[in-house]
């Protein structure tokens, strides 16, 4: 009967096996440690990216909100402002929106015949409007951030103070439109709201 031998492995190299695995194995758990700090970090981001875009939409909310009351408790603005009259200063509506307050039109005053005009361009598109130092926008600190907004009045004419009846000299309120802008601190996030509110 003949005798088949095996080989058999050197402990040397049962170890030299087992380094090599275990290598292997720590080389897939630390791509997947990569992966998941990557993976973690990106979420961070965007969750960052989100709370500061809710931020800047709040701000531009919160200003809209702020002007609009704002403008209600003060009455508005009489008739002489919105004409533009010499001596209107400081509140004068022009065509290019000096301090904020915009009006590109004929006849202010009239109801009847009160027109708006044609800017060349939307006031709030022009983005040199909203430049810093231009003097064509006003600012509001918003209380409990480090934020800013900018906004421009425009006056809109008239309407009917009673909407289910037609404008006449009985049922007539002047018109205005609120446009803000708010930017996040990060300078990325912006954020344009705009409203119309009638006067009385």
């Amino acid at each position: 009967m003949n005798k088949h031998c095996l080989p058999l492995h050197s402990p040397a190299s049962q170890q030299g096996s087992l380094m090599v695995a275990t290598l292997l194995l720590l080389l897939v758990i630390s791509l997947l440690g990569i992966a998941s700090v990557d993976s973690t970090g990106l979420e961070m981001k965007m969750s960052s990216n989100s709370r500061v875009q809710q931020q800047v939409f709040e701000a531009a909310e919160y200003t809209l909100s702020w002007v609009e009351n704002n403008m209600a408790t003060n009455g508005y603005f009489k008739d002489p402002q919105i004409s533009n009259q010499s001596g209107c200063s400081p509140t004068c509506f022009t065509s290019t929106c000096t301090n904020g307050y915009c009006f590109a039109g004929t006849n202010a005053t009239t109801f009847a015949s009160c027109a708006i005009g044609a800017y060349g361009t939307d006031p709030s598109a022009d983005s040199t409007l909203w430049t810093s130092g231009s003097g064509r926008y006003r600012t509001l600190a918003i209380p409990g951030t480090a934020l800013t907004t900018q906004y421009i009045i425009e006056y809109r004419c008239f309407t009917a103070k009673d909407p289910t009846l037609a404008t006449s000299a009985s049922n007539f309120a002047h018109m205005y439109r609120i446009t803000t802008l708010a930017t996040g601190e990060d300078g990325r996030s912006r954020v344009m709201l705009r409203s119309s509110v009638r006067g009385n």
